[in-house]
């Protein structure tokens, strides 16, 4: 593999502009919640015909990358077609499948898990918005 030599501050730099696109950047609600820690970048482009691409690019975990995945959409359609609305979602999603195959299991506070369990039972009842419309298609009131 080809390596790019750079000084170490711009790597630096670089990376932590990274980490706070998945914390606090267009990537947060995506990749926020993660157990462990993620650099990423979004993007949207447009080729020479004028045609826009939307992208994400992340890598995990943050200290010692063993994973870079990139999504690039090709002509997404729509008027909020930025990276960090359509294509961190599907990076996010990759993310989550391939982790675990790296040893990074999830793991929630014990607020995450109570929330996550009192949504599970609205959603049940019917008092989640899902919950209302799964309940009208059944019939229920």
């Amino acid at each position: 593999m080809n390596e790019i030599k750079f000084n170490e501050g711009v790597y630096d730099t670089v990376k932590k502009a990274m980490l706070s696109v998945t914390e606090d950047g267009t990537g947060a609600a995506v990749f926020d919640s993660y157990a462990i820690k993620l650099g990423g970048k979004s993007g949207t482009s447009q080729n020479p015909q004028g045609e826009d691409h939307t992208i994400f690019v992340a890598f995990a975990p943050f200290d010692n990358p063993e994973i870079a995945v990139l999504v690039m959409l090709d002509e997404p359609k729509g008027s909020n077609y930025y990276g960090g609305v359509i294509s961190a979602p599907v990076n996010g999603k990759i993310m989550a499948d391939v982790l675990p195959y790296l040893g990074y299991e999830p793991s929630y506070t014990e607020e995450e898990i109570k929330k996550a369990e009192q949504e599970r039972i609205a959603k049940e009842n019917g008092l989640l918005y899902e919950g209302i419309i799964e309940s009208i298609k059944k019939g229920r009131p």
